[in-house]
């Protein structure tokens, strides 16, 4: 292609586009406020409860943490030095996203450690409300105080009743399951000790 097919090519392209850009309409407003309005469902979560200061530790969240797997790389977007990680904490709790990580963690853990303590067990929902989400689904062992329905809907972890038999042949295999499967035998325990005759019991 010659220089000057190459510099026709490049005129018309940039001409369409202006075109395309002039011809595309003002944004409706009525719209973009609909849209604002509508709240999330998150159809997969393990939220904690809250504990105010001195209480014991939520150890509920998730029925195979991954603290016992061998250290993995995250995706970056997962990475805590992701910087949309702070600009999400900083519309969350209202706070000026400035200065160093160090200043802003302190004014974040002092500004969540507010408002755990001013709303107590309503401190999820409020959560829920600054996120625009509605209903959240827990997926955790076992619910409790602050993650009632109808902002929260539980998801009970079934895994166990899949592994009735002893698995300890199976967990060590692999490092990044043997944990994992010491874990599914104590949630396993309760239900072999539950009576044969059980209430039935809907989970929403």
């Amino acid at each position: 292609m010659t220089r000057l097919a190459i510099r026709v090519a490049v005129a018309v392209l940039a001409f369409g586009a202006t075109r395309a850009a002039s011809a595309q309409g003002p944004v409706d407003s009525a719209l973009v406020a609909y849209i604002a309005s509508i709240r999330a469902i998150d159809n997969h979560a393990h939220p904690m409860r809250p504990v105010q200061a001195g209480a014991p530790a939520d150890s509920e969240f998730d029925a195979l943490p991954l603290d016992g797997i061998p250290p993995f790389p995250l995706p970056w977007r997962l990475r805590l030095e992701n910087p949309e990680w702070r600009t999400a904490q900083s519309a969350l709790f209202g706070i000026p996203n400035n200065g160093s990580d160090d200043a802003f963690r302190a004014t974040l853990h002092a500004r969540r450690a507010q408002e755990l303590r001013a709303r107590r067990d309503g401190y999820p929902a409020w959560v829920l409300d600054r996120a625009g989400i509605d209903v959240m689904l827990a997926n955790r062992i076992a619910v409790g105080q602050g993650l009632q329905p109808p902002r929260f809907r539980w998801v009970a972890f079934a895994d166990a009743l899949m592994l009735p038999l002893d698995t300890r042949g199976e967990g060590a295999r692999s490092p990044d399951t043997r944990s994992l499967y010491a874990k599914e035998q104590v949630l396993l325990r309760p239900h072999r000790r539950a009576p044969s005759t059980r209430s039935s019991r809907t989970i929403v």
